[in-house]
């Protein structure tokens, strides 16, 4: 993880640039986050990630979905959830888009046998969903 999120690739990406270095902090900490869930038990925060996916995410609007948004937030946070889902899509496309094309290995959906396209986005640990849910920690 350090060859591809260390200062040499951030240097090279233009992540480190001066006043947008601050504008990358939190999709490489998202993209580390969810590199720690993959390994899984073979993680050295493994316990750090447990506590993590068993923290509720039903008390941050922006996880909910449409429905639940109508029905129990007025129009003030239903205007605040939709910048933070747009700027959580900004972060996915800038980070996890480049990663994907530069390191498939790592970062690129691994094949399976899921004839459901949206299953295999939802098993996929870099998905827009995981992102999102890595933001919400």
């Amino acid at each position: 993880l350090s060859r591809v999120l260390g200062p040499e690739s951030r240097a090279n990406y233009g992540w480190d640039d001066g006043d947008n270095a601050a504008d990358y902090e939190i999709p490489i900490l998202i993209v580390a986050i969810l590199y720690h869930r993959s390994l899984g038990r073979r993680s050295p925060l493994a316990s750090y990630m447990h506590v993590l996916e068993s923290t509720p995410v039903d008390s941050m609007p922006f996880m909910w979905d449409k429905r639940r948004l109508r029905t129990e937030a007025g129009e003030g946070v239903r205007k605040a959830v939709r910048d933070v889902r747009a700027d959580i899509r900004d972060m996915y496309d800038a980070v996890i888009k480049v990663l994907v094309r530069d390191y498939p290995d790592v970062f690129g959906r691994k094949s399976d046998n899921a004839t459901n396209s949206n299953a295999a986005e939802d098993n996929w640990i870099y998905s827009h969903k995981s992102f999102q849910w890595a933001f919400a920690m």
